[in-house]
C-alpha cells in the first residue's frame, strides 16, 4: 500500500505543472475515483462508499490488512492549518472506529494551496498514514510557507509545524 500511494503522489505531482488547471477543477469525488482506479490497477481491491452514517471515501483491502482512505481537497491557503489537518484526522479516526475491520487509516490531501504540506513516509502510531499531494501552481522557489506533519509526543498523536519566514 505504501509503495502504491507514494507512486500515486509522485506521479500526480510530476504531471501537475502541465495539467494544474484541469486538476484544480476536479471535485473531491472525481479525485477519489481516480485514486480508486489507480489502486485497482495495482491489484489493491478498493471501493468507494457513499451512504449511511459512515460515508468513508474509500475502503481498500490487501490480504493481510484493511484500510480506510479519507480524501480532502485544500484549495484555499487560509484553510490550510494545523486545525484543519487535525480535524480531518479526527474524521478519519471516527470512520475507523465505526468499522472495526479496518485497522489502518490513510488521509490523502490534494493540496492546491500555496502552502506546501509534508508528512513522514511512515505510519504514525502504527495506524495512520498521511499523503499530502502538493499540486501548487507556483514552483518551489515561489513558495514561502509550509506545514510539516510529524509524529507527536505525550498526549498529541501528531504535531503540525508551521514554517514561514519571519514577518
Amino acid at each position: 500500500m505504501e509503495r502504491a500511494l507514494t507512486q500515486y503522489k509522485l506521479g500526480a505531482e510530476v504531471m501537475a505543472p502541465d495539467n494544474i488547471k484541469a486538476l484544480s477543477r476536479k471535485h473531491e469525488l472525481r479525485l477519489q475515483k481516480e485514486l480508486c482506479r489507480f489502486l485497482l490497477e495495482r491489484g489493491i481491491f478498493t471501493v468507494g462508499t457513499k451512504f449511511g452514517r459512515s460515508e468513508t471515501d474509500l475502503l481498500a483491502n490487501l490480504p493481510d490488512e484493511g484500510y480506510i482512505i479519507e480524501a480532502k481537497v485544500y484549495k484555499n491557503t487560509a484553510r490550510v492549518s494545523e486545525k484543519t489537518i487535525k480535524s480531518d484526522l479526527v474524521q478519519l479516526q471516527s470512520y475507523m472506529d465505526q468499522n472495526p475491520t479496518r485497522t489502518r487509516g490513510i488521509l490523502v490531501i490534494y493540496n492546491f494551496s500555496s502552502t506546501l504540506i509534508s508528512a513522514p513516509r511512515q505510519w504514525v502510531a502504527g495506524r495512520f498514514w498521511f499523503l499530502p499531494i502538493n499540486l501548487q501552481q507556483k514552483p518551489p522557489s515561489g513558495r514561502n510557507r509550509s506545514l510539516v506533519v510529524e509524529r507527536g509526543d505525550g498526549d498529541d498523536l501528531i504535531r503540525v509545524l508551521n514554517v514561514q519566514p519571519p514577518a
